[in-house]
């Protein structure tokens, strides 16, 4: 995180302006950033499955996906030679081939995710058919020689009562179909006595749209994806460019 989105962040809170992550990681992936944002206390998290209370651990919100669906959905994802990632009680869940070679899954720019706060095992779908619990979110990887392999994947997981969205190739991300970043976003908004028009989004990914739509004012990075662009009321400076801090210091203080 750079400093002068650290720095405008402990700005908004000490103002008494609720600022909330809301990611598609899951706890254990999001708390390193916790000790530079002392009086942070929501995240959004897991796609919008879960709302956490950052220092108790809570869950203020839950919408699971049911053991009964997870073994619909990694049917499917076996059948079509795909690696799981699950995010399951605020870990996640990854093979030792995705934590081995993850370059081959593109996911060498999350190297840290998967080396902190994770649980590797040999065989995910073998784990989760020893452990049955519900889950948060689920992301299924095809190789990244393997692509073609996501487009009957899709038009299978289509079929099921899932929210998909498409953070990185080539993976496929899934919630249930009642839990997106939006709704979560708004729940929360509920529980907290903020109006939507009170609200504002910063995100760069397609994974956010849902989010883009329920707040009241949209921000789009400036290395953000062209749909999420399209929805935003606002572009400022790319992730590396202190886009953050811009927003801030545009449309909050």
């Amino acid at each position: 995180m750079l400093p002068g989105t650290i720095r405008v962040i402990n700005e908004a809170l000490d103002r008494g302006i609720e600022v909330v992550f809301c990611t598609g990681r899951t706890r254990c992936q999001y708390e390193r950033f916790l000790p530079d944002l002392p009086k942070l206390r929501y995240a959004i998290c897991a796609g919008g499955a879960v709302v956490n209370q950052v220092q108790t651990r809570e869950k203020v919100i839950s919408n699971e996906i049911t053991v009964e669906e997870m073994q619909t959905i990694l049917a499917v994802g076996q059948r079509h030679g795909c690696q799981p990632v699950l995010s399951i009680e605020g870990d996640s869940v990854h093979s030792r081939a995705v934590h081995e070679n993850p370059a081959l899954y593109a996911l060498e720019a999350y190297t840290y995710e998967l080396n902190h706060g994770t649980i590797c095992v040999d065989d995910v779908y073998a784990w989760y058919a020893a452990h049955r619990k519900p889950v948060e979110s689920l992301a299924l990887y095809a190789d990244i020689h393997s692509r073609e392999r996501l487009i009957p994947l899709r038009e299978e997981l289509e079929r099921l009562p899932l929210h998909l969205t498409f953070p990185v190739e080539p993976c496929i991300e899934m919630n249930r179909k009642t839990a997106d970043k939006g709704k979560a976003l708004l729940r929360l908004c509920e529980l907290l006595g903020i109006s939507r028009e009170e609200t504002m989004t910063v995100g760069d990914g397609d994974n956010d749209l849902t989010a883009f739509r329920a707040a009241g004012w949209a921000v789009a990075m400036g290395n953000a994806t062209e749909r999420i662009q399209q929805q935003a009321d606002a572009v400022v400076a790319d992730c590396d460019h202190e886009g953050v801090a811009e927003a801030f210091e545009r449309f909050v203080f």
